[in-house]
């Protein structure tokens, strides 16, 4: 992956997927078997999800829990798109189309849902196994025509 040249400074941007309500054991640990296996399973452009786990705290008392993963990732946006290798965008559908696959079928295994969001723009949700319109159409489907025209 390290034999693209990217123009100094090419800033990275972070999908998040995010598991959605009430957290039990049986998620979190299947989830993290997931984060192991993505790992090996294929070489990433900058690198293998990474566990987010955190626990916002507010001045009432109350707490807000925050558990998922996040892929770092090449801007593409504008004007980063003119200098990002076609290549390295490619790779990045790749990693983001198995990472949906993945949180898919745990959805279904386990009746859990997850949200993906890049950087702090919602993107969509996974419920019941199924990608809704704005990952499956507004983000995939999307980004792999982008592609397809810059070829």
């Amino acid at each position: 992956m390290n034999d693209f040249i990217l123009a100094p400074g090419h800033p990275i941007r972070c999908l998040y997927f995010m598991v959605q309500g009430e957290l039990f054991i049986e998620v979190t640990q299947a989830f993290e078997e997931l984060l192991i296996s993505l790992a090996s399973r294929r070489p990433w452009v900058i690198d293998a999800p990474q566990l987010v786990d955190y626990i916002d705290e507010f001045p009432d008392g109350s707490e807000v829990h925050t558990y998922g993963a996040a892929l770092q990732m090449y801007s593409a946006s504008e004007p980063w798109r003119k200098t990002l290798p076609p290549q390295i965008d490619r790779y990045h559908l790749e990693e983001v189309t198995l990472i949906v696959e993945e949180l898919c079928k745990l959805s279904l295994e386990l009746n859990c849902d997850f949200m993906l969001q890049y950087d702090d723009v919602y993107v969509g949700c996974i419920k019941n196994g199924i990608t809704d319109e704005s990952i499956r159409i507004g983000l995939l489907d999307e980004w792999q025509k982008m592609l397809d025209q810059s070829k």
